[in-house]
């Protein structure tokens, strides 16, 4: 069908050239006015969305962040009072050795006296039996190797013997093996021989210096 007749007149032609060009007008200022504006108007609606969503994810990431940080600072804050605790147990841990170390020292000491002022008892019966037989006028007779194999022989006798006296009898045996193929006849070879007993052993522990002096306690 056409738009424009033959027999249209000028003003007909004019009418209608009119209403052509404003429908072309029409559809052009909606396609570069109206037509932006809505697709502004849509991206405007869009962004908004974004925006809110990633509002939304910034203010969950947030919590989350603060919420790692509190976590971390209540670690740090437990890793801090445990290395401090740890350094105060090192400490106490330091200071409980010093004091095993002092404890087990004066047991060692006690232990050697103990054992010691057996010797002592065991210097103190050859001696007195050695003054004895002196006094009886048979000290020429008196074999301090053999009294000593007698005092051995009492004690390995003994039934009830503690760890002392056994301790005692073992440096006595091992001293009396050292000393047995020697002869003790002088009065001052066998109060020798008798003294030396506990003297060496202190020299085993070291509880006396090389010059027989005793060491300070």
């Amino acid at each position: 069908m056409n738009f424009f007749k033959r027999d249209d007149g000028v003003l007909d032609v004019i009418t209608k050239a009119i209403t052509v060009v404003s429908f072309i007008f029409g559809i052009w200022i909606y396609f570069h006015t109206i037509h932006p504006v809505f697709q502004k108007e849509s991206e405007l609606q869009d962004l908004r969305k974004d925006k809110v969503n990633i509002q939304t994810d910034n203010e969950r990431l947030g919590k989350e962040t603060a919420k790692i940080k509190n976590d971390l600072h209540i670690q740090t804050e437990k890793i801090k009072d445990l290395n401090e605790r740890a350094g105060n147990l090192s400490l106490e841990i330091e200071s409980k050795n010093s004091e095993l170390a002092s404890i087990n020292e004066k047991l060692e000491t006690a232990h050697n006296e103990v054992v010691l002022s057996k010797l002592n008892l065991i210097m103190d019966k050859i001696i007195s039996a050695y003054l004895i037989s002196i006094a009886q006028g048979k000290n020429k007779e008196f074999n301090v190797i053999e009294y000593s194999h007698g005092l051995i022989e009492i004690h390995d006798r003994a039934r009830e013997l503690n760890i002392y006296d056994k301790e005692a009898y073992s440096y006595f045996v091992k001293y009396l093996d050292e000393n047995k193929s020697r002869k003790f006849i002088t009065d001052e070879e066998i109060f020798s021989y008798a003294i030396m007993i506990p003297y060496y052993y202190k020299m085993s522990k070291h509880l006396v210096n090389t010059k027989g002096i005793e060491k300070h306690k």
